[in-house]
């Protein structure tokens, strides 16, 4: 039963909990239409910076549509600009694409929404990814997700779901 239990929790823990909010897209995928939705805390004055951003190539292009903004970013526009402030749910941070950023005030409880779609023809491990950051009127990131990214190759989930059986079979046939 232990190792069962084990099993369970090694597979939970590889499938990536911790970044509810990021879409993993498979490499030349698409999100599909999504929903970005943020509910304030506290009175909000500042910048919205909604991006895209290239992580690591620089021939291959990813793209963020925002509906209802009529705004299309790029991974490697004919302008772009840096993003090597931002990092995607790797922890890897870009270094150039497009930016869309505009001035928003909001009261505590109101909330902020947007649709979105991240499509690529990129591919990993080069991990593109779009991104949101709002920034207070002091410059501090008051929040920051990252919207949708490329998806690694997903065999360390299943060596880890593989592994965490075998353990627990091995277990069980001691047992007997």
């Amino acid at each position: 039963m232990k190792h069962c239990l084990f099993g369970i929790l090694l597979t939970l823990a590889a499938t990536g909990i911790a970044h509810a909010e990021t879409i993993f897209v498979p490499s030349f995928g698409d999100s599909g239409l999504q929903t970005f939705n943020y509910t304030f805390a506290a009175d909000f004055t500042g910048t919205v910076i909604i991006g895209v951003s290239d992580e690591g190539d620089s021939g291959v292009e990813s793209f963020l549509d925002l509906a209802g903004y009529g705004q299309y970013l790029r991974t490697n526009p004919t302008t772009p600009v840096d993003t090597s402030s931002y990092a995607n749910a790797e922890n890897e941070f870009g270094s150039d694409g497009e930016l869309y950023t505009f001035a928003l005030t909001a009261l505590a409880g109101e909330s902020f929404s947007f649709d979105w779609r991240f499509h690529t023809e990129d591919y990993d491990p080069f991990n593109d990814f779009a991104f949101v950051s709002l920034v207070d009127g002091a410059q501090s990131q008051v929040h920051y997700a990252v919207l949708a990214e490329i998806a690694a190759v997903p065999v360390p989930a299943a060596i880890w779901l593989f592994g965490s059986s075998l353990v627990g079979w091995l277990g069980l046939r001691r047992k007997a």
